[in-house]
């Protein structure tokens, strides 16, 4: 498997498809279960709560941003989960640790 493919691996399991699927989930396997929803009506959203310290962060959102920009099949929002940057919450003992 190229990283590529593990990137498509790792969207379809986040999106909950049975493991016999996900693990051989392909780019053009995703872009054909995208291109049915929408031709059904649907508007897929996905969004992404990726951590930016995964190696896997760059090449999932190179996948995610070629479904998205590239060929339009869906919207993605990105969150960026990473408690040390720089837009990061400050931490509040008071709250966040009772």
């Amino acid at each position: 498997m190229t990283e590529h493919e593990d990137a498509c691996v790792a969207i379809a399991k986040a999106l909950r498809m049975p493991d016999g699927v996900a693990n051989a989930m392909t780019q053009t396997m995703l872009e054909s279960v995208l291109r049915k929803t929408v031709a059904k009506g649907g508007d897929p959203t996905i969004i992404a709560e990726l951590s930016a310290r995964s190696e896997e962060f760059v090449l999932q959102v190179g996948v995610l941003k070629e479904l998205c920009v590239d060929k339009g099949l869906m919207k993605v929002v990105i969150v960026l989960s990473d408690a040390d940057a720089a837009f990061a919450m400050p931490e509040d003992f008071a709250r966040q640790y009772t």
